[in-house]
């Protein structure tokens, strides 16, 4: 899921265990049509350290769609 200063965002049931490849299939479906919607034009996504969030595949996936993807600050 997710949250902004304009809502909450649409929820997703996770079963099984989780890898990269997952995680970007949901921020393309779920998080990015969302927040095209629904945030003002300029805004910066924020996850933490966990492996899938931290892939090349992930952060390829970020830089092919021009998203700011906020640093998570170390011992958080």
């Amino acid at each position: 899921g997710s949250f902004s200063y304009n809502g909450v965002g649409p929820l997703h049931r996770i079963q099984g265990i989780m890898k990269a490849v997952n995680y970007v299939e949901i921020l393309q479906n779920s998080m990015l049509t969302y927040a095209e919607d629904n945030m003002p034009i300029r805004w910066i996504f924020q996850q933490d350290k966990d492996p899938k969030h931290t892939a090349k595949y992930t952060q390829t996936w970020f830089q092919d769609n021009n998203i700011t993807v906020l640093e998570w600050p170390p011992q958080s």
